[in-house]
């Protein structure tokens, strides 16, 4: 589905998911394809049409830019009914459902970043399941890092070795679970600072984890949010910082069901066994 919606966004035409890969996409290649060439004789530069961007690197930075700089162009587009042009030719978006600013930004091109390159590549795009009932994104997104908190805690509760398998940005999660329900009211930020702290004396070799680095894993501001009893990091934050960083994740191994129930019998009394090991 992917190579054809890159060939013809059409297929993309009831989906405005869709529709922002489609035009992102063509907006990497343009920013691409003109920095490679500006400077070159036209006679000498490969067609546009086939010039190709699997595959290629950019910078982690300008490709943060033109995606969140395309969601803008996507969201205004759907509020004022207005065409976005992929290649050249106006494509009308779907006025419904209406895009998640957060989606567009953060689920959907999820390239592999080493230092400050990324990746470019199709089978890291993501697409995004329309959904069929009243939940917003937001609400999933939180479903889901809410899931993943609960097989983290499995793990490390019932595991002998269970917090030596967590990888480090797990470790940061399992802390940040432990200690969030003392801090409510209290600033993100300074919190994250306290757990840092505390994964850098338990876990050796996490002491490289920068709190900067750490700002985008939470799905409120970072540095102006206060703790709620709604503020949580963001799964599929965590998911590509493992992927950035080459770490494997043994949670896929972890029963939900299991790790729900856990969580409910357990949540009150959860057993530190990371700081008494």
């Amino acid at each position: 589905m992917m190579e054809s919606l890159l060939r013809d966004p059409k297929a993309g035409r009831n989906n405005p998911y869709l529709m922002f890969i489609a035009y992102t996409w063509n907006k990497i290649k343009e920013d691409i394809y003109q920095n490679l060439y500006e400077d070159e004789d036209p006679e000498t530069v490969p067609d546009y049409d086939d010039f190709e961007i699997d595959g290629m690197e950019c910078n982690a930075v300008v490709m943060r830019i033109i995606i969140e700089s395309c969601a803008s162009d996507l969201i205004a587009a759907q509020q004022n009914g207005l065409v976005l042009k992929i290649g050249g030719r106006p494509y009308r978006t779907p006025k419904t459902p209406a895009a998640d600013r957060f989606t567009l930004c953060n689920r959907i091109f999820c390239f592999q970043r080493k230092d400050d390159i990324v990746r470019i590549s199709k089978s890291d795009i993501m697409t995004v399941v329309m959904p069929d009932d009243s939940k917003t994104f937001m609400d999933i997104e939180l479903e889901n890092s809410m899931a993943m908190a609960h097989r983290i805690l499995f793990l490390v509760e019932t595991r002998k070795e269970g917090w030596d398998m967590l990888t480090d940005v797990e470790a940061v999660v399992y802390a940040w679970t432990i200690r969030m329900a003392r801090y409510q009211g209290m600033r993100i930020k300074d919190i994250v600072n306290e757990v840092l702290r505390f994964v850098d004396y338990i876990k050796d070799g996490i002491s490289e984890m920068e709190l900067d680095e750490l700002s985008d894993l939470w799905i409120d501001n970072f540095n102006t949010a206060t703790v709620s009893a709604d503020s949580q990091f963001s799964a599929s934050k965590v998911d590509e910082w493992n992927r950035r960083y080459g770490m494997k994740s043994v949670l896929q191994e972890i029963d939900q069901e299991e790790a729900d129930e856990f969580w409910l019998s357990n949540s009150g009394k959860l057993v530190r066994t990371c700081c008494t090991s």
